[in-house]
């Protein structure tokens, strides 16, 4: 099937490429998800920390 990162990413690029773009919605909760990883990666190395 090939790897999903790569696969994505040439997506990503030809999607680039052509004056296409995303509908209203789904740039709108994009943008949403993406405000979000910030907080959420801090979340989750704080609770892979332990105190032994």
């Amino acid at each position: 099937m090939g790897n999903p990162l790569i696969l994505t990413a040439c997506a990503g690029i030809a999607w680039s490429y052509f004056p296409w773009s995303l509908p209203m919605l789904v740039s709108r909760n994009l943008q949403i998800v993406t405000s979000m990883t910030l907080p959420l990666a801090l979340l989750s190395l704080g609770g892979a920390f332990s105190m032994d």
